[in-house]
């Protein structure tokens, strides 16, 4: 249903869908759901806002482990990816790049320690 090129046709048949109960976190064959579908092939701000208030969870990781704001981020849409981050602001904290500044921080001073043991014998 999210596959439309028509926003339109899009949009109603995602309507239609939410309105039979269907289960928005359902996944496909690679863990993506109809948000992260949707992120894949568009950017319709206002079709995803549709899913995630019927329920869409951003937080919901595919076969790659990838949320809705890494794909929305790696396909440049835009739109939804600024609507994610003011929907919901505690998924995009901090830069990607953290965990692994912190494990490098941690094994310097894990080193550090080592060494200061070591001198003092």
């Amino acid at each position: 249903a999210v596959c439309y090129k028509d926003t339109a046709k899009r949009r109603f048949r995602v309507q239609r869908l939410i309105n039979a109960r269907a289960n928005v976190n359902a996944a496909a064959k690679m863990g993506n759901t109809a948000a992260m579908h949707l992120l894949l092939h568009h950017d319709d701000p206002d079709t995803l806002r549709m899913l995630l208030d019927a329920g869409a969870k951003p937080d919901h990781k595919n076969g790659e482990g990838k949320t809705m704001l890494d794909i929305a981020s790696e396909n440049h849409r835009n739109a939804c990816f600024k609507l994610l981050n003011e929907r919901f602001p505690a998924a995009s904290s901090g830069h990607p790049w953290w965990p692994i500044i912190g494990g490098v921080l941690l094994v310097l001073l894990i080193g550090c320690v080592c060494r200061r043991l070591r001198r003092k014998k």
